[in-house]
């Protein structure tokens, strides 16, 4: 521990000296505060960020009109509550549309703290008439672009060196999009994993495509997709499809407002349906949005004489080995439904959806005492009810759902605004063990919305225009057993965020996390399993500034700790400093981080978000001890096209082999390169 203390202590003299600030005033990159605080709430490497990214950056680029953005966009920007979206809707409405964006700080629950981070993502314009769809302005006025990527890891691992794996090392992925305003939007993608083969016998091409075309706002028609699209109703207990946020450091957005039908722009091959949906408007308070969807998932394929069956579904997208391969579209999912939404007395906003799938071949998972209460067999039917009150500084919502043969989930909230700086949030949900439905993706513990109880307690407080503090506590309870826990189990959560943004170019920020969950003891000479409690405390700080325009540094300082009942304790530290330069034509960039980490074990590794190429972010993990480093180059030779280059590398003291299975390296290092183009036209 005394050779830790000591070696960050040099790293952080070395670094972190006393800078100070000087040029213009610099707006904060707020999505990458967006993706930080989910990342810091997730820890894994597969956590799919970049459907939120891309999302982001959307906006970014084709910034939300306040004027007519509906709360369903508004609540997709993640920075707004629920209680902000309608006092927003409701000056609107009172005074007529805003016309200027700092006209929001005359509204009782927006500060200027929030205006600043809205900034970079709205807009305010007139509200026009009807959007002309003559031919030459859907060409000539349209927004189009092509982005295509390679990347490898540069060290061969053993899937490779044993010809496991069918495909080279190279991951690829192209997309063509075309917008019309925001009415029209077309997608195509195509996309194949390192390991799967590009051109063989067996293939032509890439290994995934999807693509799809929305439609937006014609006449009773307020949405139309047809091809790959997502659906998002109510708090997401019934359906939900694509990201979904859960527990972060935005303490109080634990109320959801689903997007309904929309097009499907990420590359995870799971997170999408395949068909036809579209919105429907009987009048201005009443809406009915009917889905058919199609598809073929992986699933472990099991065949005999008789009887065809899957035991688990897969859920990787990977098709690298002769085993993947078979499992490749083993499985063909037939869904249907519909949902029918109104809103009543201009407060209260109710929504039914129900929908029925099913599968060609039977479900039967291995049989454990855990998980005999999911769902087997080949269907299965849903019906929830969702609301949404707005009581002035109240804003309550909830959703019950129940499986007509299986159990029921529900969510209960509240939001409550105790003063123009200070928000509460308090959230109740019950999920069945019985409640096993593979579209459920509401805020919970775990990652499925089943066998769980919870109650969770939000605050956000500003303390002053400069300093915001903002915290949660979540108590949750698991009935019956689950993977790994061989007993009904409790647990918990605490977060705790303090941030001082003393102007426009300087941040700084101090967390504290602790958890505690229950789990089968890691070490037991016994025959009998006992469970046994874990304990884990991540203190974070960390600040940027912005030296002058276009140059800025960053520090950050993780420390985790890990214990696993009376076992000893485990510790784990990383330290890291963040580089961004870019020209003043901003058409040369360059941002880099180094990162020096020593854990003691698996049990205390840490977790971090790192920039990457453009609409992507990955999420990286310390372990062992080493350093981590990359590098972001970025350049605009000419304003229609951009490059970007990314190399990263691992480099671990004291290790002779890296990974598992066939993604097992020999040596102490791994690296990897990304090259992407993106041409705006």
């Amino acid at each position: 521990m005394h050779s830790k203390l000591g070696l960050f202590t040099l790293f952080w003299c070395l670094f972190a000296i006393p800078i100070s600030l000087y040029a213009q005033q610099q707006e904060v990159n707020i999505v990458d505060t967006i993706i930080e605080s989910v990342v810091a709430q997730h820890e894994t490497e597969e956590l799919d960020i970049n459907d939120l990214a891309n999302q982001l950056y959307y906006y970014k680029r084709h910034p939300l009109n306040l004027n007519t953005a509906s709360n369903e966009e508004l609540k997709s920007l993640y920075l707004l509550n629920d209680l902000q979206i309608s006092a927003i809707k409701e000056h609107i409405q009172k005074f007529g549309a805003l016309a200027d964006v700092a006209e929001l700080q005359v509204i009782d629950l927006i500060d200027k703290s929030t205006i600043l981070q809205l900034k970079p993502f709205v807009s305010v314009m007139a509200v026009t008439g009807a959007t002309s769809y003559k031919f030459s302005d859907l060409v000539h006025l349209s927004d189009n672009e092509f982005v295509v990527t390679a990347a490898s890891i540069l060290e061969d691992a053993r899937g490779y060196k044993d010809h496991k794996y069918i495909g080279d090392k190279i991951r690829l992925y192209s997309r063509l999009s075309y917008s019309y305003t925001d009415k029209i939007k077309m997608t195509f993608q195509a996309h194949k994993d390192a390991g799967e083969a590009f051109f063989n016998t067996k293939l032509k091409g890439f290994d995934f495509y999807t693509g799809n075309l929305f439609i937006k706002d014609a006449g009773r028609l307020k949405q139309l997709v047809i091809g790959d699209y997502s659906l998002q109703f109510g708090q997401g207990v019934a359906m939900w499809t694509g990201y979904a946020m859960g527990k972060s450091a935005m303490t109080v957005n634990t109320a959801r407002i689903g997007t309904g039908v929309g097009a499907f722009r990420s590359s995870n091959e799971n997170a999408y349906l395949r068909g036809v949906a579209g919105k429907l408007a009987f009048n201005k308070n009443l809406s009915f949005t009917p889905f058919v969807s199609f598809r073929s998932l992986d699933a472990t394929l099991h065949k005999s004489d008789s009887l065809s069956f899957v035991s688990a579904l897969l859920t990787t997208g990977y098709h690298r080995t002769e085993t993947e391969l078979t499992n490749q579209k083993s499985l063909k999912e037939l869904l249907y439904g519909g949902n029918l939404s109104a809103q009543l007395f201009r407060k209260l906003t109710i929504g039914l959806t129900g929908f029925h799938f099913q599968y060609d071949k039977p479900l039967i998972k291995t049989a454990h005492l855990y998980n005999q209460f999911e769902f087997t067999g080949k269907e299965q039917s849903a019906l929830s009810f969702s609301y949404g009150l707005n009581l002035s500084r109240f804003y309550f919502y909830g959703e019950e759902a129940k499986l007509i043969n299986g159990g029921t989930g529900t969510i209960n909230g509240v939001l409550v605004a105790i003063s123009p700086n200070s928000t509460l949030s308090f959230l109740y949900r019950n999920y069945q063990r019985s409640f096993s439905n593979p579209f459920s993706q509401a805020f919970g513990e775990s990652g499925n919305n089943n066998n769980e109880r919870g109650f969770y307690s939000g605050i956000n407080i500003k303390l002053t225009p400069k300093i915001e503090w903002a915290g949660y506590a979540d108590h949750f309870n698991f009935p019956w057993l689950k993977y790994r826990v061989d007993a009904p189990t409790n647990g918990y959560g605490l977060f705790s965020m303090i941030c001082y943004v003393p102007n426009r170019k300087a941040k700084f920020e101090l967390r504290f996390t602790k958890q505690e969950k229950d789990i089968n003891q890691t070490q037991s000479e016994s025959t009998i399993t006992s469970v046994v409690t874990d304990t884990r405390k991540n203190y974070r700080f960390s600040f940027e500034y912005d030296i002058s325009q276009g140059f800025s540094l960053g520090n950050k300082i993780d420390y985790v700790t890990f214990q696993e009942s009376k076992n000893p304790l485990e510790s784990g530290f990383a330290m890291s400093f963040n580089l961004a330069l870019q020209n003043r034509t901003k058409r040369l960039g360059i941002e880099s981080r180094y990162t020096l980490f020593d854990t003691d074990s698996y049990n205390s590794r840490l977790y971090a978000a790192e920039k990457d190429i453009l609409y992507s972010y990955s999420s990286a993990m310390y372990q062992n001890a080493g350093t981590r480093f990359y590098v972001n180059l970025k350049a605009i030779p000419i304003k229609s096209l951009t490059f970007w280059l990314r190399y990263s590398v691992y480099s671990y003291r004291n290790v002779e082999q890296l990974g598992s299975g066939y993604d097992v390296i020999d040596g102490n290092k791994k690296s990897e390169v990304k090259a992407q183009m993106r041409y705006a036209f």
